[in-house]
């Protein structure tokens, strides 16, 4: 990252653009970077294992879309801000008729699932949850694996 980037308020785009030449993950809090470190394999499967049962649940009854995997929404009603969703719902009558853009949404999904890791602290996570609810979510799982 350059000492341009470092000093000015990033948006979505630059994250997409940063996270395409790193190779790294990051959320944008108020246009600040945050690496995001990589999860380990119980974290995997269990997020894997719940969006599977979502899913399977969500398409069965045509509710809507189940998104796994750190998907980035955009959580305070601008650019500077993009959480990302380990799982979550959107309902169908909330899906873009043109179907899911390729970048960050703007649509606030329904459920929202965090698995917990080990280096996640509490704070952190009872911050983000905060966010969530902030945003519209409807309600958030905390999934902590043992």
């Amino acid at each position: 990252m350059s000492q341009i980037q470092a000093q000015q308020r990033l948006t979505g785009d630059d994250l997409l653009a940063i996270q395409a030449e790193t190779g790294k993950r990051y959320e944008l809090i108020e246009g600040k970077l945050i690496e995001m470190a990589p999860t380990g394999g119980l974290h995997g499967e269990l997020e894997m294992t719940i969006g599977a049962l979502l899913w399977n649940y969500v398409r069965q009854h045509q509710l809507g879309r189940v998104l796994v995997g750190e998907v980035g929404f955009y959580t305070r009603g601008d650019a500077h801000t993009v959480r990302g969703a380990d799982i979550a719902f959107i309902r169908a009558e909330k899906m873009p008729e043109q179907g899911l853009p390729s970048g960050f949404l703007s649509i606030t999904p329904d459920l929202v699932v965090e698995v917990v890791s080990p280096h996640d602290r509490g704070a952190e996570i009872v911050a983000k949850v905060a966010e969530w609810l902030a945003f519209g979510v409807e309600a958030v799982w905390i999934v902590y694996p043992s």
